[in-house]
């Protein structure tokens, strides 16, 4: 949802020839016409107004890329731990050997540190984040400072199975 400032940085960082496919549920008609003019040229957006917790957007992904792996997968969805964790298991397989996968918001939110409610929702991430990345031979973190309220960024290098 929000401003999908992430999108155009990865636009902007990406391959020449980079397929971006960003999935919301809430996507409205404007953003998805206007999103795909923050591609370089030979770049491709596209706006899947989709659920992704369904195989059926994982399908039309698929489709989408024609066999071609995910260098990339940033994993910035409902917050909930069903939510993350469904996206990382439906979408990882479609990631090449050797790629990343990104988690946004790894630090727990004030509300659930400290009972304080800022408007800031890291929800499960950070829950399933300390579950998994072990699971990982390469995983970084980047987080500015550990008592932050929420936001963080965590990454695993893709082994290209399913991690042990």
């Amino acid at each position: 949802a929000a401003g999908r400032g992430s999108l155009f940085i990865f636009s902007q960082c990406a391959a020449p020839d980079a397929i971006l496919v960003s999935i919301d549920v809430a996507f409205s008609w404007p953003k998805r016409k206007a999103f795909p003019a923050l591609s370089k040229p030979g770049q491709r957006i596209i706006c899947l107004k989709l659920d992704s917790h369904q195989m059926e957007t994982v399908d039309s992904v698929g489709s989408i890329l024609r066999g071609r792996p995910i260098d990339l997968l940033f994993i910035d969805g409902d917050h909930s731990y069903e939510g993350v964790k469904a996206d990382f298991e439906l979408f990882s397989p479609l990631v090449r050997p050797g790629g990343m996968i990104a988690f946004h918001d790894i630090v727990p939110d004030y509300k659930t540190r400290y009972g304080t409610e800022t408007g800031i929702d890291s929800g499960g991430v950070p829950i399933f984040w300390e579950e998994i990345k072990s699971q990982f031979a390469e995983h970084k973190e980047i987080v500015e400072d550990r008592a932050q309220d929420g936001f963080g960024m965590g990454l695993v290098v893709w082994p290209g199975k399913e991690a042990e």
